[in-house]
């Protein structure tokens, strides 16, 4: 399979909780390397023009050719603005020639958990970069052992199994890579951020809004009786 490294710069403005943001791209490359070299010569220049504060992070996407419409991404690398890598995922299955499956995800190396509950993060989204609070985080290796025998007491009890089960011995894919935050508003403001699109914020955070988070995240603890930890 042929690969191509598309780098990509996000740039953020105005104030938290929600940030505008928008990405553009800084060229395709041969190679993970020359992308890389890439973004760190956009660094500099960044610094030579005091612009890095704009900066929210770099992305490099390795994309596969000659494929389906939303079916190039195969594996993701996020940077700080900096230029320090912020976290690395596989997305799709390379060998997967229909190009409809995303990978297995058997768990993560504790190790990968960069955040805990009640971290203050920012959350970017495309167009928009919110701060928000970690209420969970993504299953590790262990928790897939525990799941794994929940799956086959399960099956057993019901007399049945799944070809995807027997194949990939997981029901899990690379989506389940991601922490579950909450944002500022009303109700439930929860989603599932992809790890690699979460960072720590770039800016101070003002005491009320981190206060507000908080808050934010007692209440739906209270709401949803959760567990404080995974």
């Amino acid at each position: 399979m042929t690969k191509v490294y598309e780098l990509l710069q996000v740039r953020v403005s105005g104030r938290y909780p929600v940030r505008d943001s928008y990405d553009r791209s800084l060229g395709i490359y041969s190679s993970l390397g020359k992308a890389y070299e890439a973004m760190q010569t956009s660094i500099k220049k960044e610094k030579g023009w005091v612009t890095l504060s704009e900066i929210l992070c770099y992305i490099i996407y390795e994309k596969r050719l000659d494929a389906r419409p939303y079916a190039e991404e195969v594996f993701i690398h996020t940077y700080t603005r900096e230029g320090n890598l912020n976290d690395e995922w596989f997305v799709a299955d390379e060998d997967d020639e229909e190009q409809i499956n995303l990978k297995p995800y058997y768990g993560c190396p504790k190790e990968k958990i960069r955040f805990k509950r009640g971290d203050i993060v920012e959350e970017w989204c495309g167009n928009k970069s919110y701060l928000s609070i970690v209420a969970t985080m993504p299953n590790t290796t262990e928790d897939f052992l525990k799941a794994k025998l929940r799956w086959e007491e399960s099956y057993k009890k019901w007399g049945h199994s799944t070809p995807l089960f027997e194949e990939k011995r997981t029901i899990w894919d690379s989506t389940n890579y991601c922490y579950s935050v909450y944002s500022l508003g009303e109700g439930d403001t929860h989603s599932h951020p992809f790890s690699p699109y979460l960072f720590a914020p770039t800016r101070k955070v003002p005491l009320t809004l981190k206060r507000k988070l908080e808050k934010k995240l007692e209440e739906m603890n209270i709401l949803y009786d959760s567990p404080k930890t995974n």
